[in-house]
């Protein structure tokens, strides 16, 4: 190796076989360099420190500082090769600078393997501005007069030569930034590519084939897309197709200005419409008509037909007859009238009427009128009919207004005047109401013998009633003086009348589904059975037993159930409240013929004695059916109030 002492931190290497061979390889090494071998000099030259060395065979040039240049004397950067490319047709490829790198190990290698690793890096006393950073810069000068067939600014890939995996193979690999060091970064694009123009066709992407996929949305034209594909623009394709490749529509065949294209398959008709359903073709028409529930329509005349407007109502008329209708709400006992130019609200003046003095005249005249009226009716004149007739008096709630409660119309009391609104008084009251029976003194009134009856037609007590007796206030009195105002207790310990309930099935229910809870029909007053309801009501449509009085209460189900054959199960039996198991009981069996097994379920519940409700259900998950026996010693449903 020679160091030529014209560079100044530069080193030429002329490259051969192995490290270096050229006309000089087995000269002296130049001044101020020692001599390893006949191929390694180790210079220290102008500064610039130069190692090199071949412990093995292997050739190892270690530069620490200068540039270094291979086919230049000029070296511009740290390695700047020029490569000269053999004149003449040549199908070999020539590269200037090649990398590479060889695994051969048999165990597993976790790191990362680089040909080439680019890197720029600054300092951290670095606080300017730099424009443009590269960690890796390809470009192509092509400067000659020939043609160029395939130029790439970078060119990657990927190869597989031996029976071996390749799991992920990416021609460019990016990776995701990091910013890790507190700064901010502006704007990141996976691949950003400049808009080109020197070329006759320009591609800012090209992809000759295979699948495309954006894992994001992708917008043309907006930086912003909205969905999966948003375009800012015109859209030109062949088809339109749904997500299964169906229903495709074939742009070229166009879209009339009248709509679609297409087929016909079914079509109903709805309110107002007839002809329909059409399948394939047909033809739709309104339903026109004057009778109910038609559409009208104008007729020749661009008129309205003669129909009802009763029911029209909010009408606002800005013309009648071409002629403008004023704009001012009416007052009371006005209408409308016709002034020469528009139509005005007007109250009736005596000017209004034609030869009303005439017409008058002729109607109040005693040959116009009845001659007499009947009792309770009044002479009265009909405007529309023009005529004097005799009506009923009548009196109208209107008529007669508001007045006092508990008061009627009559004259006054036991003398002769006019009639006014008033209480009724014993001498309102005929002898068959009040006789000597009766006894009348102020406010109050008493029988001194007999019976009175409620309801009842032949009451054997001094008060019989057919019904329910109610003290508001102050309670009851007994004959020797003492005073309830509360009710007795019960045996259960509530208060009142004691409350409690047991009715039976009458119809045997049958558990035919296995492992399903099934409801047991109860009813009243079978044949054969008796039921007993106090204070409590029972729905017989749904088999509940519903308490009219609210408190704790003991629930008792007594369910038996039989199966025929032979087999093995649970039978459960369970109180539902609201319409929910509350308490359930079961009983394992294994039997071998015919089985009947009595399951009792009890339980302490707080029922509310209006909405709160109970019901019984039986389960049981053998494989035969089971029935639920009927009467009053087979299966009952009670509950009795405790407190």
């Amino acid at each position: 190796m020679e160091v030529h002492s014209g560079l100044k931190k530069s080193l030429l290497l002329l490259v051969g076989a192995q490290f270096f061979y050229s006309a000089q390889a087995h000269a002296d090494c130049p001044l101020g360099a020692s001599k390893v071998s006949p191929l390694m000099c180790n210079s220290y030259e102008f500064g610039m420190p130069v190692n090199i060395t071949n412990p093995t065979g292997n050739p190892s040039l270690t530069v620490m500082d200068g540039h270094v240049g291979i086919g230049t004397l000029s070296p511009a950067a740290r390695l700047d090769t020029v490569y000269g490319v053999p004149s003449g047709n040549s199908a070999d490829s020539f590269v200037s600078v090649k990398s590479g790198a060889t695994v051969n190990t048999a165990s597993n290698y976790t790191g990362t393997i680089s040909g080439v690793q680019g890197r720029v890096s600054t300092g951290s006393s670095q606080s300017g501005t730099i424009s443009s950073a590269h960690g890796v810069s390809g470009n192509v000068y092509h400067a000659g007069t020939g043609t160029l067939v395939y130029a790439s600014g970078l060119q990657a890939g990927v190869s597989n030569l031996s029976s071996g995996v390749v799991t992920n193979a990416y021609g460019v690999g990016i990776s995701v930034p990091v910013n890790s060091g507190g700064g901010v970064i502006t704007n990141y694009f996976g691949v950003y590519i400049d808009t080109p123009t020197a070329a006759t066709n320009n591609f800012s992407i090209y992809s000759k084939g295979a699948k495309n996929y954006f894992g994001g949305t992708v917008g043309v034209g907006t930086e912003n897309p909205g969905s999966e594909l948003d375009v800012l623009g015109t859209i030109r394709t062949d088809q339109i197709c749904d997500r299964s490749g169906a229903n495709c529509k074939t742009i070229s065949a166009g879209w009339s200005t009248g709509g679609g294209s297409g087929s016909v398959t079914n079509i109903d008709t709805g309110t107002g419409l007839l002809g329909g359903p059409i399948t394939t073709s047909g033809t739709l028409s309104v339903d026109v008509g004057t009778t109910a529930n038609k559409i009208v329509q104008l007729n020749g005349s661009a008129q309205l037909p003669a129909v009802s407007g009763v029911n029209l109502t909010d009408i606002n008329a800005s013309k009648i007859a071409g002629k403008n209708v004023s704009a001012f709400t009416p007052s009371a006992d006005q209408f409308l009238s016709f002034d020469g130019t528009s139509w005005v609200n007007k109250s009736v003046a005596i000017s209004d009427v034609t030869n009303l003095s005439v017409q008058l005249n002729n109607k109040i005249d005693a040959s116009n009128m009845p001659a007499n009226c009947g009792a309770n009716q009044s002479l009265t004149f009909s405007s529309p009919l023009g005529a004097w007739s005799c009506s009923d008096i009548v009196f109208t709630a209107a008529s007669l207004g508001s007045q006092s409660a508990n008061t009627v119309l009559a004259s006054p009391d036991g003398v002769a005047g006019n009639a006014t609104f008033r209480k009724i008084t014993t001498a309102d009251l005929s002898s068959s109401i009040v006789d000597s029976l009766w006894t009348i003194s102020g406010s109050h009134i008493n029988r001194p013998t007999g019976n009175v009856g409620i309801g009842v037609a032949n009451p054997t007590t001094k008060l019989a009633v057919a019904g329910e007796i109610q003290s508001v206030s102050g309670g009851f009195r007994f004959p020797d003086g003492s005073l309830q105002t509360t009710a007795a207790s019960s045996s259960g310990g509530s208060t009142g009348s004691p409350t409690f309930a047991m009715i039976s099935a009458y119809n045997a229910t049958s558990v035919t589904a296995a492992s399903t809870w099934t409801k047991v029909s109860f009813g009243l007053n079978p044949s054969g059975s008796t039921n007993i309801l106090q204070n409590v009501t029972f729905n017989d449509t749904d088999s509940r037993l519903i308490p009219l009085k609210s408190g704790y209460y003991r629930i008792s189900l007594a369910a038996e159930m039989s199966t025929v054959g032979s087999g093995a199960g649970s039978m459960r039996a369970a109180i539902y409240i609201n319409g929910n198991p509350y308490k359930i009981t079961r009983t394992l069996i294994n039997y071998t013929s015919s089985f009947t097994q009595t399951v009792l379920v009890d339980g302490l519940a707080y029922l509310n004695g209006s909405t709160d409700y109970v019901e019984g259900y039986v389960w049981f998950n053998g494989t035969n059916t089971v029935t639920v026996n009927a009467g009053q010693t087979a299966t009952t449903l009670s509950l009795d109030l405790i407190q």
